[in-house]
């Protein structure tokens, strides 16, 4: 009988410490009004660059002290069509590149597979980036500013490659103005939190 009062008590204490360890990460939803996503690179003939006119995001966050302390979810979405330069050229080249009527969707993920090194103010994450239809795995480094327990700012830049993806740089004239496969994403977020559940198909 002890035995097995022992057993429900050690039973009870556990899925109380699961529990409020899951009850400690909050639920934040990016506020894109108040965010910006930038993709920038060089050709043949100029710098360039595009800025991403709609995207959504979610995240799983706990803070402590205005500090992140643990990441365990990010699930972020941007339309290909999305993507503007203000030239309509460079735009229609760019939805051809992306293969956008095929893959609509820019996504990247950290689930359960992903990593996540936390240094004060700032973080390496390693997640899931899908482009063109193919998905590799990314490495970057982002800046936290806390406001306060509503509110959070991510800030960052990553370099990548568009062969990596299977995405052939676009051309223009002829094929006279060539773009070079290297490009930067450059973003600053502002994710506010939330009382919505995190979207298991997002």
């Amino acid at each position: 009988m002890k035995r097995i009062k022992l057993n429900l008590l050690f039973t009870s204490v556990l899925a109380l410490l699961i529990f409020t360890g899951v009850q400690a990460q909050e639920f934040y939803k990016v506020q894109s009004n108040n965010s910006k996503l930038v993709v920038s690179g060089t050709s043949s003939l100029h710098d360039w660059e595009m800025e991403a006119a709609d995207f959504s995001a979610e995240t799983l966050v706990k803070l402590n002290d205005n500090v992140v302390s643990e990441i365990s979810r990010i699930e972020f979405t941007s339309p290909v069509s999305g993507l503007k330069s203000g030239k309509r050229i460079m735009d229609n080249k760019t939805l051809e590149a992306l293969k956008e009527k095929k893959f609509p969707e820019i996504k990247f993920s950290l689930g359960n597979t992903g990593e996540v090194n936390l240094a004060g103010e700032k973080a390496n994450l390693t997640g899931l980036l899908t482009i063109a239809g193919k998905t590799k795995e990314v490495k970057l480094a982002v800046n936290f500013d806390v406001q306060n327990n509503q509110r959070f700012l991510v800030s960052g830049n990553v370099p990548l490659k568009m062969s990596d993806f299977g995405v052939e740089p676009p051309t223009a004239i002829m094929g006279t103005v060539k773009t070079d496969d290297e490009l930067v994403v450059s973003f600053s977020l502002e994710f506010q939190k939330s009382s919505d559940q995190f979207t298991e198909n997002f």
